[in-house]
């Protein structure tokens, strides 16, 4: 009974096949109705005018570290600046007990005023024939001994003395007062005046900014520590070679801190902005299919033969992935439409039905 109703079951499709087959005036089934088209959404391609960001983490820092010490050894008398202080250009940081200089700085000049007397003596018995041609010139001999001499302790007379190369704020101390540093012994660290932000770029970003601007570019710094606030940074400088370690280019942004709220070592983010090249367009993210990083697919919407919508498969070059959109090489024809929704649906021919195009 069972294997009965099944005949008469499979009896009765074949007869409705036939059926569906004649009425369409022939063996091969005809073109997809417009019922069976795949609904999708498009948007036109634009090239546009915005700015291609580039994002990176990295490291808050002074414009530049420098490490200052006395240029001669002796024991540590005050110690002015603490770490954190801001200081002025020309501003005494540190000096060393001077007794000791200063009383050589006191022979140093006696001994130049001997000197001179001796040589001027000299000079009146020279014209007097009174004294050698040689007596002369070892008296002016003497006197240029005694007057480099002087300036030699002069000279450590200055270097007993830390004073700020530029305008910034202290950030180490590593002397106090009473202890005995010998010459060029670090003794204070001065980050000058300005906010440097670094961070590693890859190699094909950091050539799209050198040809787009490279220094100049306009950025902005956000940090972890100060949520909500954004930053005003500038590329200063791109590295000329990649680290080995990393791969990477070092890219150096001045940071604009207006309220100086900022201090070194803060982690953050960069945000910079490179003018689009020609060549280059933007597309949403959802219309890219098939990507594999440096390459993927779109679906360009022509017309058919018959006069209705069908999917076309086009490769394309990726360039830069943001949270705006994918960038990438612009090799669409003009007025060319592309999948933005639906597009995992369709493969290459397919029928489509545009339900909904922004404007």
């Amino acid at each position: 009974m069972t294997n009965r109703i099944i005949m008469r079951v499979c009896f009765a499709a074949v007869c409705g096949s036939s059926a569906l087959v004649a009425a369409c005036g022939g063996d091969a089934p005809g073109p997809q109705s417009e019922a069976s088209a795949i609904p999708v959404t498009v948007a036109p391609v634009s090239p546009g005018t915005e700015t291609m960001p580039i994002r990176s983490a990295g490291r808050l820092g002074d414009r530049a570290a420098v490490p200052l010490s006395f240029g001669i050894g002796g024991v540590v008398e005050t110690v002015s600046a603490r770490s954190g202080d801001r200081v002025g250009r020309g501003e005494l940081l540190a000096a060393l007990d001077l007794s000791e200089i200063d009383a050589r700085v006191a022979i140093a000049t006696a001994a130049v005023q001997k000197t001179e007397r001796d040589l001027a003596r000299a000079e009146r018995l020279h014209a007097d024939s009174v004294v050698t041609r040689i007596q002369l010139e070892d008296a002016r001999t003497a006197a240029d001994i005694a007057r480099a001499d002087l300036q030699a302790v002069r000279f450590a007379r200055e270097n007993a003395e830390i004073r700020a190369p530029a305008s910034g704020r202290v950030t180490g101390r590593r002397v106090e007062p009473g202890q005995v540093v010998a010459a060029g012994q670090p003794a204070l660290e001065l980050g000058e005046a300005g906010w440097r932000f670094r961070t590693g770029i890859p190699d094909r970003d950091a050539l799209r900014m050198v040809e787009r601007g490279g220094e100049g570019l306009e950025g902005t710094a956000r940090f972890e520590a100060l949520p909500g606030v954004a930053f005003d940074a500038r590329v200063v400088e791109i590295a000329g070679a990649a680290e080995a370690r990393t791969g990477t280019f070092e890219v150096e942004l001045a940071v604009t801190d207006p309220d100086e709220r900022l201090r070194s070592g803060l982690i953050g983010s960069v945000t910079i902005f490179v003018p689009r090249s020609e060549g280059v367009v933007r597309i949403p993210a959802e219309a890219l299919v098939m990507a594999d990083g440096s390459s993927g697919e779109v679906f360009l919407v022509e017309t058919g033969t018959d006069g209705g919508s069908v999917a076309r498969r086009m490769p394309v070059e990726i360039l830069h992935i943001t949270q705006e959109g994918v960038f990438v090489s612009d090799a669409f024809p003009e007025g060319a439409r592309i999948v933005i929704r639906g597009a995992a649906y369709v493969t290459d021919g397919t029928e489509v039905t545009v339900i909904r195009e922004p404007q």
